[in-house]
C-alpha cells in the first residue's frame, strides 16, 4: 500500500506542475528526489516486467551531476506507466476512494 500511495502523491504532484506549465522542468534537489522515488517504486514491481527494462537508469548520475533538468512530461509518463504495473494497484485504488469519501 505505501508503494501506491507514494506513486499517487508523486503522480499527482506531477500533473500538478504540468498543468501550469506544459514545459515545466525539475531541477536541484527535485531531480535525485524523483530519482530516489522512482527506484523505491521499480522494487515493488515484480521482476521480469517488461516495463522495468527501458527504466533502468532514468535519471543518471551524469545527468545529476551536469544539472541536466528533467521535464515534467517525462517524469510523469514515466511514473504513470510504474503506477499502473503496481500488483493489486486496482484494488488500492477503490480502497483509496472509499477512504477519501469517509
Amino acid at each position: 500500500m505505501r508503494s501506491w500511495r507514494q506513486a499517487n502523491e508523486l503522480h499527482a504532484t506531477l500533473v500538478t506542475l504540468y498543468e501550469l506549465d506544459h514545459e515545466q522542468e525539475l531541477t536541484g534537489i527535485a531531480v535525485p528526489v524523483l530519482d530516489a522515488c522512482i527506484a523505491d517504486l521499480k522494487t515493488a514491481l515484480v521482476e521480469g516486467d517488461p516495463v522495468l527494462a527501458p527504466i533502468k537508469d532514468v535519471i543518471s548520475v551524469e545527468a545529476i551531476e551536469a544539472g541536466d533538468p528533467i521535464r515534467v512530461a517525462d517524469a510523469l509518463f514515466v511514473v504513470a506507466a510504474l503506477r499502473s504495473r503496481l500488483p493489486n494497484a486496482s484494488a488500492s485504488s477503490a480502497a483509496l476512494l472509499r477512504a477519501q469519501r469517509l
